[in-house]
C-alpha cells in the first residue's frame, strides 16, 4: 500500500513547484486570468479593484508550476491569499484558467507541505464549500490533512467543512515545558559533573 509519502515522492519526480512570496508586479497575472474570464477593462482599473481585495490578506503567494503556456515551460499557475494571526493559516487559492488538473494538485501539496514545515506556522485551517469538501478529502492520499467538522448553514449558499493540518510552531505551554526539561536536564549534567570531581 501506497503511504503519503510515497505519493508525493512520485508527484514530485520530476521536480516541485516553486511558492514564493507575491510581489506588486504579481497582480498582472491576475490581471491576465480575468482577461481569459472575459474582464475588458484597462490594467489601471483592474488595478484599482484588486488592491484593496488583495490588501485584505495578510500573506500572498504565488504557485509557480511547469506548464506549457509558458515559454520557458514555467510559470505562475494560481495566488494564495492568505489570513494570519500569528498562529492559524487560513488560505485561499486563486487559480488561473491556465492551470492544469495536475498543476492544481501538485501546488496544493506543495504548498500545504511547505507551510506544515515552516516554524512560522501552528496550524493550517480550509474552509470549503461542500462540492469542494470531497477534493480535500482525496487530497489525505498526499498531506495529513484532517476534517475537523461540517456547519450545516456554515454559508450562505449551504454546508461549509473546516480542514486542518497541524504546523510546526509551538505553543506557549510546549515552549515553557522544554525550556524546564532542558533546564532540567542541564542541572542533571552539572551536579553528575561536581559530584565526580569531587570523588
Amino acid at each position: 500500500m501506497k503511504t503519503a509519502k510515497l505519493r508525493r515522492e512520485r508527484l514530485f519526480r520530476t521536480g516541485k513547484p516553486n511558492i514564493r512570496p507575491a510581489v506588486y508586479d504579481d497582480i498582472r497575472w491576475l490581471w491576465v486570468a480575468a482577461r481569459r474570464q472575459g474582464y475588458h477593462s484597462s490594467p489601471e482599473d483592474f488595478s484599482r479593484e484588486m488592491e484593496p481585495e488583495l490588501a485584505r490578506a495578510d500573506k500572498l503567494y504565488v504557485l509557480e508550476d511547469t506548464n506549457k503556456e509558458f515559454s520557458t515551460k514555467n510559470g505562475p499557475v494560481g495566488m494564495v491569499l492568505a489570513n494570519y494571526d500569528g498562529w492559524s493559516l487560513a488560505p485561499h487559492v486563486i487559480w488561473f484558467p491556465w492551470a492544469s488538473p495536475r498543476n492544481i494538485l501538485r501546488c496544493s501539496v506543495g504548498f500545504l507541505q511547505s507551510m506544515r514545515y515552516t516554524h512560522e506556522v501552528g496550524c493550517i485551517k480550509i474552509f470549503a464549500t461542500a462540492s469542494n469538501a470531497p477534493w480535500f478529502k482525496w487530497l489525505k492520499r498526499y498531506v495529513a490533512i484532517s476534517l475537523a467538522g461540517r456547519i450545516p448553514s456554515g454559508r450562505p449558499d449551504g454546508e461549509e467543512f473546516i480542514f486542518y493540518l497541524r504546523g510546526r510552531k509551538q505553543n506557549e505551554s510546549v515552549r515553557r515545558i522544554r525550556r524546564v526539561e532542558v533546564e532540567v536536564r542541564g542541572a542533571d549534567i552539572r551536579d553528575s559533573t561536581a559530584a565526580g570531581s569531587s570523588a
